[in-house]
């Protein structure tokens, strides 16, 4: 018998992401906002907070914000005993950084050339947020069998949505509730991570999709 699989998104659910994009943007602009009023994923949809996406781009195109977003803080652990138990860790991310797509010529040239320190070259775009993404992995100490990931300019590697219509996938966990509820759809069960933007629509959710405070009660359940 192989080993059962688990799926695992990075962001929001191995890392403080929405914590430390509020933390940057104030850095960055002065502009302060609430972690709690993250109500919806992208947060330029959240109503009542004032975030455009200039704000975004300005924050997210910075390779250093994927360099330092902190860990979980029980992630690695919680990984770490999942794969001593033989399961089969399989990451997946969806990471379309560097963005290009801006109206200013000077900005986007700043952002190449902050981006090419990280060997990031327009014949191949996702080599530079990809090899930061696996460093930031193997340096937060979460052990995985895969990594794959996505971005809007590079379509070869699998998302996770086929990923798992493809192969016999246990557990995915996730942080937001539309992929949830797609994933529902292929793996056996959801775990989703509580997070201000995913406190909505919970009761019209699938059966099989099952919210969590955090990594020790994400362990617990796939056990």
């Amino acid at each position: 018998m192989g080993r059962k699989i688990v799926g695992v998104d990075i962001d929001g659910v191995l890392n403080r992401y929405g914590r430390h994009f509020c933390q940057e943007l104030k850095r960055k602009s002065g502009k302060e906002i609430e972690y709690s009023k993250i109500s919806r994923i992208p947060i330029t949809d959240c109503p009542n907070v004032d975030v455009n996406i200039e704000d975004v781009l300005l924050v997210f195109n910075d390779p250093e914000f994927w360099q330092r977003v902190p860990p979980d803080e029980f992630a690695a652990e919680g990984l770490r005993e999942l794969f001593e138990k033989n399961y089969s860790i399989i990451i997946f991310t969806y990471r379309p950084w560097p963005h290009l797509d801006v109206s200013n010529d000077l900005q986007v040239k700043k952002t190449i050339d902050e981006w090419q320190k990280y060997g990031f070259a327009l014949s191949k775009p996702k080599d530079a947020i990809r090899d930061i993404t696996k460093d930031w992995l193997e340096e937060s100490k979460m052990v995985f069998d895969t990594l794959f990931v996505m971005t809007d300019r590079n379509m070869i590697e699998t998302d996770r949505f086929e990923y798992c219509k493809l192969n016999s996938v246990d557990v995915f966990v996730e942080d937001d509730m539309s992929n949830a509820k797609r994933l529902a759809e292929f793996v056996t069960t959801v775990i989703v991570v509580d997070r201000p933007w995913n406190r909505d629509g919970r009761g019209n959710m699938p059966e099989n999709v099952v919210f969590t405070s955090g990594w020790t009660e994400i362990v617990s359940r796939v056990n």
